[in-house]
């Protein structure tokens, strides 16, 4: 068992140091995002991710659209409170929440189904984008049904991969 674990371990390193050597050739925010979305798709097979950046005033998070077709994310404003959903729970909590197991007692939010719905997707997951204390926002990837059941799984992976991306 310890071997299996020691493995996987190196796997996931040795799956990271790609996703560091795109990272650092890239230049500016927007070259930088399309690495990660990029990495998104080679480690996770999933197809599309929303930036959401925290607000000057520090109080909410709100879209950062990529590209042409990403123009509605300008449109959320997520307060910074754990109700707000799990974009915003995942940056106050500083660590990777989704939607694929949400607990009965805790339904999704409004902002979690249009999130969603916006993307297509079977589930969510909100990676928290922070350095070192200074909260930068937070990574929002959309997941097909068939990586859905896998997130719990490859949890360690995708909190490696948070911590590159930041």
């Amino acid at each position: 068992a310890q071997q299996l674990e020691l493995a996987s371990k190196v796997r996931d390193i040795a799956l990271l140091n790609g996703v560091r050597q795109d990272l650092s050739r890239s230049e500016g925010e927007a070259s930088v995002k399309r690495a990660i979305k990029k990495s998104l798709q080679i480690l996770f097979d999933c197809q599309s991710c929303l930036f959401f950046k925290v607000a000057e005033q520090g109080q909410s998070l709100v879209g950062d659209p990529l590209d042409e077709e990403d123009q509605q994310l300008a449109e959320f404003n997520i307060i910074m409170l754990p109700e707000a959903g799990l974009v915003a729970r995942s940056l106050i909590e500083k660590r990777v929440f989704h939607s694929y197991l949400l607990e009965a007692a805790t339904p999704a939010s409004v902002v979690d189904h249009q999130l969603l719905n916006m993307m297509d997707s079977k589930a969510i997951v909100c990676l928290p984008l922070v350095v070192d204390q200074y909260e930068l926002g937070v990574l929002v990837v959309g997941v097909a049904s068939k990586t859905a059941a896998a997130i719990e799984q490859q949890l360690q992976l995708w909190k490696m991969f948070a911590n590159e991306a930041s």
